[in-house]
């Protein structure tokens, strides 16, 4: 069991039916995956056959997504962690040999606080003169942090969460706070291979299937769903979602300004 690095899978109790997916193809493809699985969820229970899974959390359905990680992160043992989302199932086998390189990597740069293992808009920027494989994410980029894939020092993301924030907050607010800190953040240049690959944005989005993602997982792994969800086009989906955010009704509610101010802080 690595000693070093312990495996962060983010979820919520209401995802549950993404689990035996999850770590089905986990298995499959990640042949030397040896890390202490920490499943953050609200209080279900979970075990896999093979994999050392701790589900530590006993928290109300209330919690918000960054207040179950905070608690989870306080019961994970070890400095460094590789987090994960459970939508990201896993399509490839993944390239330990590589994965070794930036976990070394990252274990001897202190100044890393948190490193993208996938790429991203930021990877075709000119690559890092002291790590070429890697791009340095400028202050104020966009999406700084986000919660693809990555390698974290777990001092580092306790400092950018904030308990009242949803995920998306945390990427758009955790990022404008990143600038704040000396942390350097990395992700691979596009002029290097990514060891962990699946579908960008996950199979799931806003809680329905992706519809091209899903259909690949049912016909060429033989996935079973475990609960129904309505399915459709990414381009759908992301289109709703970017109607329902322009609806002038949103501008009404206070709240918005408040959580606003709160990610400030």
């Amino acid at each position: 069991m690595n000693k070093k690095y312990s495996f962060v899978l983010s979820s919520c109790d209401n995802y549950s039916d993404l689990w035996n997916p999850f770590f089905s193809l986990l298995k499959k493809y990640w042949k030397w995956f040896d890390f202490k699985v920490f499943l953050c969820t609200e209080s279900k229970k979970f075990t896999f056959n093979g994999i050392d899974i701790a589900c530590p959390l006993n928290a109300p359905p209330s919690n918000t997504w960054s207040q179950n990680l905070i608690e989870l992160l306080k019961t994970v043992p070890t400095d460094y962690l590789i987090f994960m989302l459970d939508d990201f199932w896993i399509k490839e086998e993944v390239d330990q040999k590589l994965l070794n390189q930036y976990l070394e990597l990252f274990d001897k740069d202190k100044e890393i606080g948190f490193l993208c293992l996938r790429h991203q808009p930021a990877s075709k920027l000119q690559p890092s003169l002291k790590h070429p494989l890697l791009v340095e994410y400028p202050k104020k980029f966009d999406y700084r942090i986000t919660t693809q894939v990555g390698i974290w020092r777990k001092e580092y993301l306790l400092k950018i969460l904030r308990p009242h924030e949803s995920a998306w907050q945390f990427e758009i607010c955790g990022t404008r706070r990143s600038n704040r800190y000396q942390a350097k953040h990395y992700v691979i240049g596009n002029q290097a291979k990514c060891p962990i690959v699946y579908d960008a944005g996950g199979v799931l989005f806003r809680g329905c299937y992706v519809k091209e993602f899903i259909e690949y997982f049912i016909t060429e792994e033989n996935i079973k769903l475990e609960k129904s969800r309505a399915t459709d086009t990414k381009a759908n989906l992301e289109a709703a979602t970017y109607n329902k955010k322009r609806d002038w009704r949103n501008y009404l509610n206070p709240k918005k300004y408040i959580s606003v101010i709160k990610s400030w802080i």
